[in-house]
């Protein structure tokens, strides 16, 4: 037997490495599959084929090489593996579909969990998004992150501004943006007859400020047709041009900004106190936005975080798990298409997506933990001074000491999973509870998750 040199897991726990010959009495391939899934089953190890090889020799029936699951070796294994599966997880999102096949292929919960727990077949989401974004820059170029102008006018659009009077006439003028992650935004320009909307120019821009559009509008102009408008040309442009001219518009980012300094508020005297602010500012200026804001207040006890001090909320002031739990519904389970009927809304909750969350836990038992899923480990403890962490004379109870002030301490209480720090007192997780929990190594001190 050869010893190899010892490995580290990312819990700092020793691997010991080794290469040995082991001679068993076996004479056929049937056979040699049967122990060596007695073998991993008794080991408890996952031992992935990394080389099927064609038998030449006459005395030889059987040859394969295996590694474990989280050798080096399986792990590039995958990055190959799954790049030939790029058509099938062209998006980051196609990998839960790409589950359910793998969930509906497994003969038993036993191959069903090797299957999961095997990232050269099931590869995690951040390596899918990894893939699917070096994939994008290949197929469509890396972000831009500068300012741009994407002038368009299609076969189509031609068309319009030759044949439809109205081209020369009106043309509605709007914009919309939230397309992708750059907030690329949409300009459309449109005229309107007996068919209805009619598209005949368009142009993509980076942002929306007065001079892009400008320079955008100038950059349409030189690629419209000679007899465009109608027959008007570039320079007469439609009789009248049709837009949004809202001050409102330009102000909303700034009410919005102003509004959340009263959502959240730590007291009820800080909260009056911005309130009395957004009205001398707002309510003379817009008085729909006065009304509105004047029956949200009379509600304020329901909203505000400053009357949920004492709520245990675990850290969340709003129902968007529910809200993202709908959209999961709708985009993964149901796929964007409408159930026949209510009993097969009925098939669909009990099988995908009894699938989905069943997939969902596992993941975590595996390790493949989602951005939720992160922020409730709380990387964090690690900058805790675990030598900072003291046993209080009540059992389960301990003094940590803060990060950023070293004079203040914050009692944490394992058996409830509370904290007095600003994120633990509402039962939310926080770097204090984590701390505590590694350092005493024990499920017990959990609770907080």
């Amino acid at each position: 037997m050869d010893i190899l040199p010892s490995l580290f897991t990312d819990e700092n726990i020793e691997l010991k490495q080794f290469i040995f010959n082991l001679l068993i009495n076996i004479q056929t391939k049937d056979d040699a599959l049967i122990w060596f899934e007695k073998f991993q089953e008794k080991s408890k190890t996952t031992m992935c084929i990394t080389r099927e090889q064609t038998i030449i020799a006459k005395k030889i029936v059987f040859k394969e090489k295996r590694h474990c699951i989280h050798s080096k070796t399986v792990k590039t294994n995958q990055d190959s593996r799954t790049s030939k599966q790029e058509n099938t997880l062209h998006t980051p999102t196609a990998i839960y579909t790409y589950e359910d096949n793998l969930h509906l292929a497994a003969a038993n919960e036993k191959e069903l969990i090797t299957l999961l727990a095997d990232r050269a077949t099931n590869p995690d989401y951040n390596f899918v998004y990894n893939l699917f974004k070096k994939y994008r820059e290949i197929n469509l170029g890396a972000k831009l992150g500068q300012p741009f102008v994407l002038a368009i006018v299609t076969n189509l659009m031609k068309r319009v501004h030759k044949k439809i009077r109205q081209a020369g006439k009106i043309c509605y003028f709007d914009a919309s943006s939230n397309f992708d992650p750059l907030n690329t935004s949409i300009m459309l320009l449109y005229t309107s007859c007996v068919a209805g909307a009619l598209p005949f120019d368009l142009f993509l821009i980076s942002d929306e400020s007065e001079v892009t559009i400008e320079f955008a509008i100038n950059k349409l102009k030189s690629i419209l047709p000679s007899n465009a408008f109608f027959g008007r040309g570039v320079d007469l442009d439609p009789s009248m041009f049709m837009t949004d001219d809202s001050a409102a518009e330009h102000d909303r980012s700034t009410v919005i900004s102003d509004f959340k300094r009263i959502l959240y508020a730590n007291s009820e005297n800080i909260m009056n106190v911005e309130y009395q602010k957004f009205q001398l500012q707002w309510y003379n200026k817009y008085s729909k936005l006065a009304r509105h804001c004047s029956l949200l207040w009379e509600r304020k006890e329901f909203w505000a975080v400053s009357f949920r001090n004492s709520a245990l909320t675990r850290g969340n002031h709003t129902n968007n798990y529910v809200e993202r739990s709908f959209g999961i519904i709708k985009d993964i389970i149901f796929s964007r298409v409408k159930a026949y009927n209510p009993i097969q809304v009925y098939f669909f909750i009990i099988g995908n997506m009894e699938r989905f969350y069943e997939r969902k836990l596992l993941a975590i038992a595996n390790k493949q933990l989602n951005s939720i899923s992160k922020r409730f480990f709380c990387p964090g403890w690690e900058s805790v001074d675990q030598n900072k962490i003291v046993s209080a004379n009540i059992e389960h109870m301990y003094y940590v000491q803060s990060t950023s002030k070293s004079d203040i301490f914050y009692i944490v209480d394992s058996n409830i999973g509370i904290c007095t720090c600003l994120k633990g007192n509402a039962e939310g997780p926080c770097k204090h509870q984590a701390a505590v929990a590694v350092n005493h190594q024990s499920t017990v001190y959990l609770h907080y998750l």
